[in-house]
């Protein structure tokens, strides 16, 4: 769904580009813009529409010999740290 919006942006600055230049108001004051909004979506493609397409989640990865995502285990906090008296009882002067 999101590819979709992200190319109506493109397809619709392509149209805004075309109609500035065919009725001549294209300068370069427009120019400018049309490249910072170009930039601007060029980054959102990098972002947020490639990791949607080449992610673990994508659709080409979805068929029956994929590898599975490992996931991970919450440790609890008792296993994670010791007891605040360990390092005192451990200690030798």
């Amino acid at each position: 769904m999101f590819t979709k919006v992200y190319w109506a942006l493109w397809a619709t600055l392509a149209l805004i580009t075309v109609g500035m230049l065919a009725t001549g108001n294209l300068g370069w004051l427009g120019i400018t813009i049309i490249g910072a909004a170009s930039c601007t979506l060029i980054f959102m493609g990098i972002i947020c529409v490639t990791p949607t397409i080449v992610g673990p989640h994508a659709e080409e990865f979805k068929h029956g010999d994929a590898e599975p995502v490992v996931k991970k285990e919450r440790v609890s906090i008792q296993e994670r740290f010791a007891h605040s008296a360990a390092p005192i009882q451990n200690r030798h002067a």
